[in-house]
């Protein structure tokens, strides 16, 4: 393999961030559309150009910033949000924000915090995809170690959640309990929608981020964080054991 340049290196860097401004555009046309449909194209986008930093990493150090995150950040989103449904900061910050008053969104705080698919949670999922990207997906034993993690993770985001709904007393009540209407709503300016997330939780419910349940994809939860990963990491190991593949599916990143 040749010498990586640092020409190389920007011009790939340049190309990640178009892709990103491009899905973003798309991601805020669509969702003009009205369609009832969560899209996730915008989120993507913020997403590219989060990680972009991340690229020169190894897959040890993904795999324990993606594990890392995938543990600590549900966590502090929950404590974000609280502030941003009892207080007015973030009616004020959205108020100030470029892209809030471009696109008729929350913004940023949107796509960080308030969104269908929080990048501050979500964003695990592309480091842990950057990580199984420096593999060595040829090698047996490494499908075979991908598909045993995404047995585990099954194992322990569904059946944990299972566990933890029905054995904390009062857990799965609050967490089927209908939502209801936030007691704020944002005067004036780019308007929290009634139905985000910010709107229809009660104020301090903290069960739907420890629960795996019908939801919507707003709410990521320690066991729904996970919940994904097994199936990613498993059709990955069975796509790349099947026959016909190449000789060779390791890219150089």
């Amino acid at each position: 393999m040749g010498r990586i340049t640092a020409r190389a290196v920007i011009d790939a860097s340049g190309r990640i961030v178009i892709r990103a401004l491009v899905l973003m555009a798309l991601g805020y046309a669509l969702t003009a559309l009205h369609t009832g449909v969560d899209v996730i194209l915008s989120f993507y986008g913020l997403l590219f150009l989060l990680v972009l930093p991340l690229r020169r990493l190894s897959a040890r150090t993904l795999a324990v910033i993606a594990a890392g995150g995938a543990l600590v950040m549900p966590q502090v989103l929950y404590l974000i949000r609280q502030p941003i449904e009892a207080g007015d900061w973030a009616d004020t910050v959205i108020a100030g924000d470029q892209l809030a008053w471009i696109t008729g969104t929350d913004g940023f705080m949107e796509l960080l915090f308030t969104g269908e698919y929080p990048v501050l949670t979500w964003m695990s999922f592309m480091v842990a995809g950057m990580a199984v990207a420096r593999l060595d997906l040829t090698r047996a034993r490494t499908l075979a170690q991908l598909s045993c993690l995404g047995a585990a993770l099954a194992l322990l985001g569904y059946d944990g959640s299972w566990s933890a709904l029905h054995l904390v007393p009062h857990a799965l009540g609050a967490v089927a309990a209908p939502p209801t209407a936030s007691h704020r709503l944002p005067p004036g300016g780019p308007t929290r929608s009634a139905t985000s997330p910010a709107t229809l939780r009660p104020p301090g419910c903290w069960w739907p981020h420890r629960a795996a349940r019908p939801r919507s994809p707003s709410l990521p939860t320690r066991a729904s964080h996970w919940s994904p990963w097994p199936y990613a990491s498993r059709l990955r190991s069975a796509c790349h054991a099947s026959p016909g593949r190449p000789p060779r599916s390791r890219r150089s990143a």
